[in-house]
């Protein structure tokens, strides 16, 4: 068959044309280089985000760079968390148009897709890392984007910016050291009383808990793989040149603060002792000046009874006295024997002055009493 020059140059036009626009509009159907092109729907955390692909809502994890927790159900949000979502929400608006480009594994074992992102022909891994708030991880076999990304986070330690900055209180390497200074700063005396004890242990008990907490952490981050600890890679890459020194500055840590409870938890014992001692000398104290008051106030009323019984029997005396002088005849009965007495004195005196003559005086003879005749002045038989 003879192929005319013509006709060669007519065959090689119809078949270029469609050749030449497949090259001239795949650029816009699968992007720069082979990339997929998409729009993004929203931002979900520092390395996460959700794309519109091909009219599918596809959720992308960036590869081979990991910012600060904030998602995670049973982790605190990490030192920046937030501050690396709000950089990509800025950095990509709602609607951007991105391009994502792929390593060895498209997809995690969570069935996110894998992949760099794009941005104005700017890897967005990268980007993230340069202001400090991302780490260059890899999880094998996808390296593709991790020495830009590196590189990216040696320039932000230089300049010390974000997770970098040596002022940045939320740092790991900052909170053990603030913790470092509480314990320097603790009181080595040992409080005079129970509730300065207690106070000193209650002080002492949210130390311990931080410092217990950064054990475990630093410790699991030393033993396990960035991969097993998805959630604490960045932490990981982050610190993993200090970890060694961490966990013994913390082991020190819980060791020096251990002692310090033990002692201050003896101390109470002691004055707790002490002061149990002290109200059961008190007790005895105040039993004995109840004893002795009961006692001072028995006999004090002994005493004022003894005073009213003598003070009633006085009384009882003078009353019965008194009552004897009032009965009557008792004063010249009284008198009685004073004038029979003297009576008998004068009969004698008579009878002697008869008998000194030897004869008796002779009797007078009675006479009847004449009314309220004065007695006759002798005596009578019925005057005996």
């Amino acid at each position: 068959m003879t192929f005319t020059k013509k006709a060669v140059l007519w065959t090689v036009g119809l078949l270029g044309v469609p050749v030449l626009g497949v090259l001239l509009f795949a650029p816009a159907i699968f992007g720069d280089d082979g990339r997929d092109v998409a729009s993004v729907i929203r931002v979900i955390d520092g390395d996460t985000v959700d794309v519109d692909l091909d009219g599918e809502e596809t959720r992308v994890r960036l590869l081979n760079v990991d910012t600060p927790e904030t998602k995670h159900p049973d982790e605190p949000v990490q030192c920046l968390g937030l501050e690396a979502s709000q950089f990509l929400e800025d950095l990509l608006p709602v609607g951007t148009e991105v391009e994502l480009d792929y390593d060895v594994e498209k997809e995690d074992r969570y069935g996110r897709t894998l992949a760099g992102l794009f941005h104005e022909d700017v890897l967005v891994n990268a980007q993230i890392a340069a202001e400090g708030l991302g780490m260059a991880v890899v999880y094998e076999p996808n390296r593709k984007f991790y020495d830009e990304v590196k590189n990216a986070e040696q320039n932000a330690r230089e300049e010390q910016v974000g997770l970098f900055d040596p002022q940045l209180e939320c740092a790991l390497p900052q909170q053990l050291a603030a913790v470092q200074d509480e314990i320097d700063q603790l009181d080595d005396a040992l409080p005079d009383e129970i509730e300065g004890v207690e106070q000193a242990l209650d002080e002492l008990e949210p130390i311990q808990v931080r410092v217990t907490g950064y054990h475990s952490l630093v410790t699991s981050l030393g033993r396990e793989s960035a991969r097993d600890l998805e959630e604490k890679a960045f932490l990981l890459a982050l610190h993993r040149e200090q970890l060694k020194a961490f966990e013994e500055q913390l082991e020190t840590n819980e060791s020096s603060l251990e002692a310090r409870e033990a002692m201050l938890k003896g101390h109470k014992e002691d004055l707790e002792i002490e002061a149990e001692r002290q109200a059961e000398e008190e007790r005895k104290r105040a039993e004995e000046e109840r004893q002795a008051e009961e006692e001072r106030k028995r006999a004090e009323d002994e005493r004022q009874r003894a005073e009213e019984e003598a003070a009633e029997q006085r009384q009882q005396e003078q009353g019965s006295q008194q009552q004897h002088r009032q009965q009557p005849g008792v004063g010249d009965n009284d008198r009685a024997p004073t004038q029979q007495s003297e009576k008998s004195s004068g009969s004698s005196g008579s009878s002697g002055g008869s008998g000194s003559s030897g004869h008796p005086s002779p009797r007078p003879q009675s006479r009847a009493p004449s009314g309220n005749s004065a007695p006759s002045g002798y005596g009578t038989d019925s005057d005996y």
